[in-house]
């Protein structure tokens, strides 16, 4: 399910309502399959953007995001959608994701054995900056991350 609205954008950034003409973020249900499908969808738009070399942790970020705000949304019985926006300005990626749940994420201590409670670890591991933030006339929140790009090959020190 998606949605389309007008926005401003911040100056030279794209959203992912530029690629292609499609919506601008991505609804989807609070359910398990919807990180599959916000994977997939966020690498559509960043190869429609030509920054599919970010796909990779990308798609990582927008998992884990994407698999607490289902969880968070479920816990809350929270009837609104899981919403994802991605935004890029220049060769970095602000992947966004807003729940129902006001409740903001909290880091855990996980052991070996555990099967959750990684996310934010691996959060912090592929991007430069991550937040939360309070939805404003929405009950809920916003968590997001910001994915640094590689630098252009041949603007480094010491390239030739």
């Amino acid at each position: 399910m998606t949605g389309t609205r007008a926005h401003a954008a911040p100056p030279r950034s794209r959203t992912a309502g530029d690629a292609g003409g499609g919506p601008p973020w991505l609804d989807l249900s609070p359910v398990a399959a919807s990180a599959g499908l916000a994977r997939a969808w966020a690498r559509a738009v960043l190869a429609a953007w030509d920054l599919g070399h970010l796909a990779g942790d990308a798609e990582l970020a927008v998992s884990e995001l994407v698999t607490n705000a289902v969880q968070a949304s479920s816990s809350a019985d929270s009837p609104d959608p899981v919403r994802l926006c991605l935004t890029s300005i220049g060769t970095q990626l602000l992947v966004q994701v807003r729940d129902g749940c006001p409740a903001f994420p909290v880091h855990t201590h996980s052991g070996v054995t555990d099967e959750a409670g990684r996310g934010l670890l691996i959060i912090d591991h592929v991007a430069i900056q991550a937040g939360c933030y309070r939805t404003p006339r929405m009950p809920g929140k916003v968590v997001w991350c910001l994915i640094a790009g590689d630098p252009v090959p041949g603007n480094r020190i010491g390239d030739q």
